[in-house]
């Protein structure tokens, strides 16, 4: 009548090592899936800037085109008048905080003037980068916690979960 298979309860301790294996195996795995290379994000951000540059010269350049006074220089007076005039819309998004968009020469048509990244100079090299490599791979290491944390999270839920139903059913 009795059934000689009773199962023992886990102990608490038991289910809590099992959800921390569990937790470490799902996050090194994520972690090895999304590798990171550093000079590939390098290469990004200053594309990226370089994106910037364009938008600004051609926000500039319709700038000129409608109205009266001319865009002579780029400067903060000139990201105010850009957005102001509605040539610019979108928020110009700084990608290394050693960004800064100056000019050289004038804006004006036929001018022969350019804007360029004091950082990460300009698209035709007439102003050269200034790029750290230093600085660049503790960027990198930034993004890669921010990943491995983004990545983690995941791994933290399921295991909760486990941790959980192991305890309800136990």
């Amino acid at each position: 009548m009795f059934s000689k298979n009773k199962k023992k309860p886990r102990k608490i301790s038991t289910i809590l090592f099992e959800t921390v294996i569990v937790f470490i195996v799902v996050f090194v795995l994520t972690c090895m899936a999304a590798p990171s290379h550093p000079a590939l994000r390098s290469s990004m951000r200053q594309k990226a800037c370089y994106s910037n540059i364009r938008l600004l010269a051609g926000a500039i350049e319709i700038y000129n085109k409608e109205h009266k006074e001319f865009i002579d220089e780029f400067n903060e007076k000139t990201l105010k008048l850009l957005y102001e005039g509605e040539c610019l819309r979108g928020d110009i998004r700084l990608y290394t905080p050693r960004c800064k968009y100056i000019s050289k020469g004038s804006l004006k048509e036929n001018g022969g003037g350019f804007i360029y990244c004091e950082y990460h100079g300009d698209q035709e090299n007439r102003i050269p980068n200034k790029i750290d490599d230093d600085f660049e791979y503790h960027l990198t290491l930034k993004d890669q916690t921010r990943k491995s944390i983004s990545q983690a999270l995941p791994a933290l839920i399921l295991s909760v979960i486990f941790f959980i139903q192991a305890i309800i059913f136990r």
